[in-house]
Order: structure tokens, then sequence, then C-alpha cells
């Protein structure tokens, strides 16, 4: 079956002008380059209109960002970037994605040649290739927002205050650990790590801020209480779980058959 028009030109764009991330990026872009992957506000039906949440990583410190996007329409998705990128301690140089459609495409693809960001995709079917952004999605959005589904723009703006407060508490205050080294001795695997630092510590010994940059993250790290943080993240979720989406549950084919009988 030949595919459409449209979609055979995506395909051909993609092919031709997107290029694949191969090999890391730490040594080329030092903290600059985010790993930029969705996820959704849903149960595991994926049907219908429901928020999503833009996870970008830095794989040089760890610095996590996070956006609630409206659906997952082209122009949302970009501003939803341009939002992180604003936000972002340092310049941004490159975005690597998945290869999903709210992400290949030609506004994001005009947008980051138009603004100099290297843009690339991951390789087809091969999810290691967005290992970072993965982790984060499971250990901060699945972990603490859930799977319920969010479709109101009361649970847009809850959910936002949810990740204002999040990203201080996950950059600031949650020591992470880099591999190091991996050597195989036979069936036995040893790996080795770094000291564990929070994101903002690494991003202080990368050496890549100003010092004006530096004093300001400096004075905002001065004013953060982690358990009031953790607190007020506790709270806000409290709110926004009572804002989800209450979904009908179909009655059983059984019940039907009783029915009839």
């Amino acid at each position: 079956m030949e595919p459409h028009p449209k979609e055979r030109w995506n395909i051909i764009w993609q092919n031709t002008w997107l290029a694949e991330k191969i090999g890391p990026f730490v040594a080329a872009y030092q903290a600059s380059v985010k790993k930029y992957q969705t996820s959704r506000q849903a149960s595991e039906d994926g049907g219908g209109f429901f928020l999503h949440t833009l996870c970008a990583v830095d794989i040089a410190t760890g610095w996590v960002e996070l956006q609630p996007v409206w659906g997952k329409g082209h122009k949302r998705v970009r501003a939803a970037l341009h939002e992180v990128r604003r936000r972002l301690p340092v310049r941004l140089c490159g975005v690597d994605t998945d290869n999903g459609s709210e992400f290949i495409n030609r506004a994001l693809f005009d947008y980051c040649r138009f603004e100099q960001i290297t843009f690339t995709r991951s390789r087809p079917y091969r999810k290691n290739d967005s290992a970072h952004v993965e982790q984060k999605n499971g250990a901060i959005v699945r972990a603490l927002v859930g799977y319920d589904r969010y479709v109101s723009r009361a649970a847009y703006a809850q959910l936002a205050r949810v990740y204002r407060r999040l990203r201080l508490h996950t950059n600031f205050f949650q020591p992470v650990q880099r591999l190091v080294a991996k050597s195989r001795h036979g069936a036995r695997v040893t790996r080795r790590y770094d000291r564990a630092q929070t994101p903002f510590q690494r991003l202080l010994a990368a050496g890549t801020l100003s010092q004006c940059r530096q004093r300001e993250l400096a004075a905002l790290y001065e004013t953060l209480n982690p358990l009031r943080l953790r607190r007020e993240i506790d709270a806000a979720l409290t709110t926004l779980w009572r804002l989800a989406a209450r979904e009908l549950v179909p009655p059983s084919p059984t019940a039907f058959v009783g029915r009839a009988r």
C-alpha cells in the first residue's frame, strides 16, 4: 500500500535532512545538549485527547526540565521546547529526540535551524539511545504524577505548578551517580561510578556558567529548603490527582448476556 503523498514527503525529508544520533554527545557539547521525549498523562487507553509532558535531560550534568504540553501538536511541542530553552541555565546547542511525529516535523526542524540548534534523532527501535530521558520519565514523571488521564485547563495549570517545584527539588537536591568505567571478566561485569553529585553541583564543576549566572543559581539555592519543597510537591500532587478525568468502565459482556436471558 502506497503511503499518502504528504506522509511520503515526510519520510523522504526525515531520512534526508535529519541525521541519526550515533555515539555520545558529552564530549562534543559539554553541558548543553538535551535529550527530549514526551510522556502521556493518561492510562493505557491512548485514545482521545490528554495532556503530555515534555521531558528534557542534559546528558552531561543530569539537569532535568519538565514542561506540560496541551496535546501533541507540532506548534504546542515547539512552544514547550522554547519554554524549556528559556529556563535552561546554559545555552542550548543541540537536541536529540526520539522518532515520534511530535518531534519529526518541519515546524521543529525549522525552529532549530533558525535558532542554530543541532537537531538529531535516535535510531528507530533503539530505546537505549534515549536511556537518560527514559530513566527520568520513569523515576520522576510516572512515579510521581502517575498514569491518570488529565484533559482540563485546570489540570494543565496544576501540572505546571508541580513541575516548577519538581525541577528545583530534582536539580538542586537529588544527587546522581554517573558510570565512569565498565569492565568484563568472563561472565562478571564490573561497573565503576563517580561520586554522587546533584545536577547543580555538576553544572558548577563543568565550568560552562558565567560568573553572573553562577551567582544567580547560588542565590536561588540559598533560598530553597528541601523539606519545604517536598511538602509543597506533595500538596500540589494531591490537588492534581483530584483533577484527573474519571474514565467510565465499560460493562462486561456477561452483563448483557445475563440481561438477555
